[in-house]
């Protein structure tokens, strides 16, 4: 439905600049004079083409795009900030990773079997597939994707800087 008023828009904006062939123009005055939709709107955007006619345009002045320039050049550029972190969210977030690998070990040594027969080795799959160290090694791998990504990130912006 939407696609039939802009073909109509379409079709009647042409008509009105007379940009359409002679049977589009004819077979769209016929539409006009039969379909009361069409006349409506035929009529709508008559008025508004004679109302855009009507209007007197607009200069800007000769010296406008001096004037912008000279308003810029003489705007203050607030100074970029060489941190953009305080110390102690540094500090917590290796806190945070400090933490996390100390419970991984702590919960590693827990559950480590040291009595008997195979006192030396470890069940690895029980504790891959814990779901509490599931969840750390995402949390750890997804911070180490970041901290790989912002250092790639800087040595790219010096890179161009020098």
């Amino acid at each position: 439905m939407q696609q039939q008023f802009e073909d109509m828009d379409m079709q009647l904006w042409e008509y009105l600049d007379g940009s359409c062939s002679e049977t589009e123009r004819q077979r769209i005055a016929q539409l006009i004079s039969s379909n009361e939709v069409w006349r409506t709107k035929y009529d709508e955007l008559q008025s508004m083409q004679t109302e855009l006619t009507g209007m007197e345009t607009h200069h800007p002045s000769m010296r406008f795009t001096a004037n912008v320039m000279d308003n810029i050049a003489g705007a203050k550029v607030a100074v970029a900030t060489a941190r953009y972190l305080n110390d102690w969210v540094v500090k917590g977030i290796a806190a945070f990773f400090l933490l996390m690998l100390a419970s991984a070990v702590v919960y590693s040594i827990i559950g480590a079997n040291w009595a008997g027969s195979n006192a030396g080795t470890l069940d690895i799959p029980t504790f891959i597939n814990s779901d509490a160290l599931t969840g750390l090694m995402f949390v750890n791998i997804i911070l180490s994707l970041m901290i790989i990504d912002k250092l790639v990130n800087k040595r790219r912006i010096q890179k161009t800087l020098l």
